[in-house]
């Protein structure tokens, strides 16, 4: 009896933003740019500060490799911060460089997969580098109702940020992650995608934004 294996791979920068922009998922401003002028025509119609990224399917923690660069404040900071994303990035075949508003928040993290008996699920936690560090997420099975996405925001350590006060400054409003919440179980529903990582999500009381999706799918 034949085997079947499924084939997946992982959507570039800019097949990412356009299945973002399908489900009305929110983002910072955000230009693709091929070469340093073009990064620097772009930022001139930006709010600073800046992030800078070097975007190669073949590195997924961009971090890690110096392949981002936070809180550019101006054209002559961008402009060196190209050259420097420009050498480390080099050896690996780039989609694209990625020039972005730098939103400010609580660093939250989204997440869905798909499974061979339950089906997709969403999972929901602290975002950044908390995620690996606490390895704590709540999870509910797809498709998820409003009350489903609030247990979520209930059920690790990143309730705080949603209540009165908030930790350390940061506080962010339960709606707009909500919004994040069942607009990716209703992606997950529809559209041939394996896992995605949505980490950070920078949400504060007004808006959640992601930052840097990814997003792997089914060829």
């Amino acid at each position: 009896m034949a085997l079947f294996r499924m084939v997946c791979m992982l959507l570039d920068v800019r097949d990412s933003l356009q299945l973002l922009d399908r489900y009305r998922l929110a983002y910072p401003k955000t230009a693709l740019c091929e070469g340093k002028a073009d990064v620097l025509d772009q930022a001139s119609g930006m709010a600073f500060p800046l992030v800078l990224k070097a975007s190669s399917r073949q590195q997924s923690h961009k971090t890690e490799k110096g392949l981002v660069q936070l809180g550019i404040r101006d054209l002559d900071e961008l402009a060196h911060a190209f050259d420097r994303l420009a050498y480390k990035s080099r050896h690996f075949e780039l989609d694209a460089f990625v020039v972005q508003e730098q939103a400010h928040g609580a660093e939250l993290m989204v997440g869905a997969l798909r499974d061979s008996v339950f089906g997709p699920s969403v999972l929901f936690g602290l975002g950044g580098v908390l995620t690996e560090l606490l390895q704590e997420t709540a999870v509910r099975v797809c498709p998820l109702a409003k009350r489903d996405a609030q247990a979520l925001l209930s059920e690790t350590k990143a309730r705080i940020f949603f209540q009165n006060g908030g930790f350390r400054g940061k506080k962010a409003s339960a709606k707009p992650v909500l919004d994040v919440l069942l607009k990716t179980s209703k992606l997950m529903e529809k559209e041939s995608v394996e896992s995605l990582d949505f980490n950070p999500v920078m949400a504060d009381e007004k808006k959640a934004l992601i930052v840097d999706p990814r997003i792997v799918v089914q060829e």
